[in-house]
């Protein structure tokens, strides 16, 4: 599944050390739609066991 917020164009620095993260927005061309990165997330979720 899709996991990096790359892919629907922005960029989060700070993941990595588990403080604030900081998100810029439309930073790149994004390769799919802000709704099917969601959906891909929902899914994601949906498919986890527990």
């Amino acid at each position: 599944m899709i996991d990096n917020k790359v892919y629907m164009g922005d960029y989060e620095k700070g993941k990595s050390n588990n403080k604030d993260t900081l998100v810029y927005m439309n930073v790149v061309e994004p390769i799919i739609s802000r709704a099917m990165w969601n959906e891909a997330q929902h899914q994601k979720e949906k498919n986890q066991r527990s």
